[in-house]
């Protein structure tokens, strides 16, 4: 989930009237204006840059809408304060080519390229000084004349504490923001950078995805990133897991359209973190990320369906119940439970639905009739909801059928 914040209604209209008088003169020429199109987004421009006196400016109302910032006007000096989302403070002035940056520790005074300009109703900053100090990609391509803004980083909300977490890809550092917006950096990794540079940096106006977060009270911090191009051809699921000593830390990724037979993602059951990393799954302690157990799954996948993935849906150590999608279908998840110590292979939606039923799950064309998707274990029983549409109203029945597997 994440949490936009735009400009107070009145902000700009403050701004009009203070400042009006003391903004730096444009040039009477007419300014070029050029799109500004945003990862993401297929041919959809979000905004309009222009040229002012030689100079590239984007509006500072996208700038902060796409880097998550909170933007101030303080009549009292005539300053505009950005509050970025990892606490970072940029103050400017209207017509004053000097800005201060405020980082935890110290201070920074740096000369923007251009002094900031009025035109109309929005405000504009130079398109290099955006670029370094906004936490978002800002390019300009000549050959396009058009402004390309891509996000940096991701605001990550835990539902049950809620704190955030914003993780900024290309430092490759992690904060928690809690209730009273404090901030603390948790750590640096190479990982998040490496992550930034090979599925990030590949394109513009290409990729969406969306973030999950586990906060283990006392322990790990699981972080599940989903990462799609725009026209779902590639899923990209990148897990980071963050252990309290650092030790431990781990990342894993998938891409679903080049990979076959693996596992694409964790599992938390209370007690353990269940952990797929190349041809294993490590069976890793919550509190501490420390490697309990070692399965390898390639060899007990290599005699279950060939399928693209399968997901992770329980585990106690002893079984293992996956899901797989076949292709035929449109999102039935098809659970095999896998004995880790045996490697017997177990059917479940063969032993749940009568054979004569399971066509139905089949996707033709037109939507399926059947689904079936896992629900909870309990004390050595599956319990899984079956949904039934019945024709020609296509009216809905669920059911709770169970499988005990102890």
């Amino acid at each position: 989930m994440v949490c936009y914040k735009t400009f107070p209604k009145l902000l700009f209209s403050l701004i009009f009237v203070c400042l009006i008088f003391c903004l730096t003169p444009v040039n009477t020429v007419a300014a070029a204006e050029y799109p500004i199109k945003k990862d993401g987004v297929y041919d959809g421009v979000i905004g309009y840059g222009r040229s002012i006196d030689g100079t590239i400016y984007v509006p500072l109302r996208l700038l902060s809408e796409v880097a998550e910032a909170e933007v101030n006007w303080e009549a009292a000096n005539s300053t505009i304060t950005i509050n970025r989302c990892d606490g970072v403070i940029i103050m400017l002035q209207p017509g004053n080519t000097q800005a201060k940056i405020v980082y935890a520790n110290n201070e920074q005074k740096i000369t923007m390229p251009a002094v900031a300009k009025l035109q109309g109703d929005t405000v504009y900053v130079p398109l290099r000084f955006a670029a370094e100090n906004l936490l978002c990609g800002v390019e300009w391509d000549n050959e396009a004349k058009k402004v390309l803004l891509q996000k940096q980083f991701t605001v990550m909300l835990n539902e049950t504490s809620n704190k955030f977490y914003i993780l900024d890809f290309v430092n490759g550092k992690l904060y928690e923001r809690d209730l009273n917006n404090k901030i603390v950096c948790l750590g640096q990794s190479e990982d998040i950078i490496e992550f930034y540079k090979t599925e990030m940096g590949s394109g513009w106006d290409k990729h969406c995805f969306s973030s999950v977060v586990t906060d283990i009270d006392s322990g790990c911090l699981l972080m599940d990133i989903y990462w799609d191009t725009v026209d779902s051809q590639m899923w990209t699921f990148w897990r980071l897991l963050i252990t309290p000593d650092g030790v431990n830390n781990r990342s894993f990724i998938c891409k679903n359209a080049f990979t076959q037979g693996n596992l694409y993602n964790d599992y938390f059951d209370g007690v353990n973190i269940w952990w797929p990393e190349k041809d294993q799954v490590l069976q890793l302690d919550a509190k501490t990320g420390e490697t309990s157990a070692v399965y390898n799954y390639q060899r007990l996948l290599a005699d279950m369906p060939a399928v693209q993935n399968y997901g992770f849906a329980f585990s106690d150590g002893e079984y293992m119940l996956l899901t797989y999608q076949k292709p035929e279908t449109y999102y039935s998840n098809f659970p095999v439970l896998v004995n880790l110590r045996s490697g017997q292979i177990i059917d479940v939606f063969a032993e749940l639905i009568p054979a004569d039923a399971q066509s139905d799950f089949c996707y033709d064309g037109a939507s399926p009739s059947s689904n079936l998707s896992f629900v909870r274990a309990e004390k050595g029983v599956l319990y899984f909801n079956y949904e039934t549409w019945q024709k020609p109203d296509m009216q809905l029945t669920e059911q709770e059928l169970s499988y005990q597997y102890r």
